[in-house]
């Protein structure tokens, strides 16, 4: 009854519909796999280091390098 059901069934259902539905799942799945691989991969340490740059006080490191110990 299932199998008479389901033929019946997929007779009403155009053949172009299914092959819509299934490149749709497939464009769903790799934009899926994509944002995976994307959330995975490293971050962009210039975006970072940019940060990191406007975050800095201006002139900090000059007690440093104006400084005995880094003299010697």
């Amino acid at each position: 009854m299932a199998a008479a059901y389901t033929k019946d069934l997929l007779r009403q259902i155009p053949p172009s519909k299914v092959e819509a539905e299934r490149r749709d799942k497939t464009v769903r799945s790799n934009q899926h796999v994509a944002a995976i691989k994307n959330w995975l991969s490293p971050p962009d340490s210039s975006t970072n280091a940019n940060y990191a740059r406007q975050l800095r006080y201006e002139g900090i490191w000059e007690w440093f390098l104006r400084g005995a110990a880094f003299r010697e």
